[in-house]
């Protein structure tokens, strides 16, 4: 019999040869991107706020319900779409803040 020292360092599995790696049950789901884009509602003129998902006005500049800063969903100047952390248009480089 090979003592616990053998087990820790691998030298003896305990199951005679048998490996018994067990996987979990459920595959863990894959992370979403973290801040989701901000999404602009044609017929409401409402954009939902990068961080805490909530409505707001479309012309807002920073979330009514956490105070989170709400990127335009195109750029003011040449109407590139943009994502909820840009600071600067990518396109035509102007400022978004």
């Amino acid at each position: 019999m090979m003592g616990h020292f053998g087990k820790w360092f691998g030298r003896h599995h305990g199951h005679h040869g048998k490996h018994r790696h067990t996987q979990p049950d459920c595959a863990p789901s894959p992370s979403p991107s973290y801040p989701p884009p901000a999404q602009a509602t044609p017929a409401g003129g409402m954009a939902a706020c990068p961080a805490c998902r909530q409505r707001n006005d479309a012309a807002a500049r920073y979330c009514q319900h956490c105070g989170s800063g709400l990127a335009p969903a195109h750029c003011r100047q040449c109407g590139q779409r943009l994502m909820a952390t840009a600071k600067f248009c990518g396109e035509c480089g102007s400022g978004l803040r």
